[in-house]
């Protein structure tokens, strides 16, 4: 059963950066609520179950919902609900909360190897509360998007399945060239544009 649901979820993350790597020049942030704080969980979690709200996923609803479906069928929850405003709930026992967990930390760590290729630092906190992408300026910012919305994502699920609902990323781009900061935003309340002219002012 554990091996059946890291395959999935393997297979989740891949489509997700299949998705993102469309976006070159990406602006996103709070596209549906904000922040997890007041909203209310539906209570519909079936017996031995635990019910997890996914606040941001940063994609329509028709996605959203196949999302859910397929995150049914691969076995990672019992059940899944998309609620009026959007937010994905995910009803899940202690195994797939574990599995989550663990994957989602893994693929954070493969983030972190990722840039090597492109010349890009990618940099998680040991709690994975802030991300850090050190860059020169003519750097692959497609990558960089795609790279980026991974590490939303992944820093959601590993605080939101470890009873963090009002999970947060301070995502802080640094000048490879300079050393200084050229942008810095906190995941999901500030939108982010990603482009070649960051670079331009520092």
């Amino acid at each position: 059963m554990a091996e059946k649901i890291q395959t999935a979820l393997r297979r989740n993350q891949v489509e997700i950066l299949l998705l993102f790597g469309l976006l070159a020049m990406t602006l996103f942030g709070a596209l549906l609520s904000g922040c997890g704080s007041g909203i209310k969980k539906l209570g519909n979690a079936p017996k031995g179950t635990t019910e997890y709200i996914i606040t941001e996923h940063y994609s329509t609803t028709d996605t959203a919902k196949e999302y859910i479906r397929k995150r049914e069928n691969n076995g990672l929850c019992e059940k899944g609900e998309l609620d009026a405003e959007g937010h994905i709930h995910l009803y899940v026992t202690e195994e797939q909360r574990n599995t989550w967990i663990k994957e989602a930390e893994e693929s954070m760590k493969e983030i972190e190897d990722s840039g090597k290729s492109d010349n890009i630092d990618y940099d998680f906190s040991r709690d994975y509360t802030k991300f850090t992408i050190t860059a020169s300026k003519g750097c692959n910012i497609k990558h960089m998007a795609t790279i980026l919305h991974q590490a939303l994502f992944d820093a959601e699920l590993y605080q939101v399945f470890r009873d963090q609902q009002d999970w947060k990323l301070l995502v802080v781009i640094v000048n490879r060239d300079t050393g200084k900061e050229v942008l810095t935003a906190e995941q999901p309340e500030s939108g982010i544009l990603l482009d070649e002219t960051l670079w331009d002012s520092k």
